[in-house]
């Protein structure tokens, strides 16, 4: 069982480093990307709170979900902890979760291939 747990920690810890770099890509990265319009991110922060941005009207399951576009957006890292905030049209969201972190890559990433081709 001791193994087990070593193995779960180890993922836990391999899980980290992860984010981490997808972290330094977006701080990196995200000044690159010139439209945010259609940004489809679902963010929870330290207020454990769930913003949803959509660039579209959306309806999940029963519930509508209206289009909230990202207009403005900026980044910030702390390098000292690793904790990472975003401003989405002038509301600061701090230290995102890494579900959150993942989503926002993605985007990142697409948007600056894009741009590259």
């Amino acid at each position: 069982m001791e193994d087990l747990a070593n193995e779960y920690y180890n993922l836990i810890a391999e899980s980290q480093k992860i984010i981490h770099k997808m972290k330094w890509y977006i701080h990196a990265n995200w000044t690159n990307v010139k439209d945010w319009s259609s940004l489809d991110l679902t963010i929870r922060d330290n207020s454990c709170e769930i913003t949803h941005i959509r660039a579209e009207d959306e309806v999940l399951f029963e519930y509508y979900m209206p289009k909230n576009k990202a207009e403005t957006v900026e980044v910030v890292l702390d390098s000292i902890d690793g904790d990472m905030s975003i401003c989405i049209n002038g509301e600061w969201h701090n230290w995102i979760w890494d579900e959150t972190v993942i989503g926002l890559f993605h985007f990142i990433k697409q948007q600056n291939e894009i741009s590259t081709d």
